[in-house]
């Protein structure tokens, strides 16, 4: 799986982001290429001052620990998205 975290959004006080699984299927056919992306949400990220929380697509909430077990580089990622350290 690639994933990736889309581009990060202030609202009021707090910063949302998700990350997203990112597909890509390129093949060539005779004298043409074909090419097909996608991506779709795996996990809904919410930074409040410098507590990072998550919740996933089915609304479960995900801690801190299990985003940067599940995601290593994510949350330092959403950091350097935010221009700040995290």
């Amino acid at each position: 799986m690639t994933w990736r975290i889309d581009q990060p959004v202030r609202v009021g006080a707090g910063v949302f982001a998700a990350i997203v699984e990112v597909r890509i299927d390129v093949r060539g056919v005779r004298h043409a290429v074909l090419g097909h992306g996608e991506k779709r949400p795996i996990l809904y990220l919410l930074v409040r001052g410098d507590a990072v929380s998550g919740m996933d697509v089915q609304g479960k909430s995900v801690t801190r620990a299990e985003i940067e077990r599940r995601f290593p580089t994510a949350i330092e990622q959403l950091g350097a998205l935010l221009g700040e350290a995290r």
